[in-house]
């Protein structure tokens, strides 16, 4: 009994730590839709303009500091 206690409270934290990372992208405006549209903008310049993925990030005027998730979501198309 106690040890599905210690399940629960574990499973209760874990949740309001998942709660505390999904609040925060939103308020950086990484909200799940926000990114696949920027995502689907990137898909777009790339393939529409014949840009590079940076100078499409360039125009998007995605963060320095964010850019790592965009490459990461969009290796699978670049290979």
């Amino acid at each position: 009994m106690k040890e599905r206690e210690e399940i629960g409270v574990e499973y209760m934290t874990l949740d309001v730590m998942l709660q505390d990372v999904r609040d925060e992208a939103f308020d950086r405006g990484f909200d799940n839709g926000q990114f696949k549209k920027e995502l689907d903008n990137l898909r777009r310049l790339i393939k529409n303009l014949n840009m590079t993925l940076k100078d499409a990030m360039n125009a998007l005027e995605i963060p320095e500091e964010e850019r790592s998730k965009y490459i990461s979501a969009l290796e699978k198309d670049l290979h």
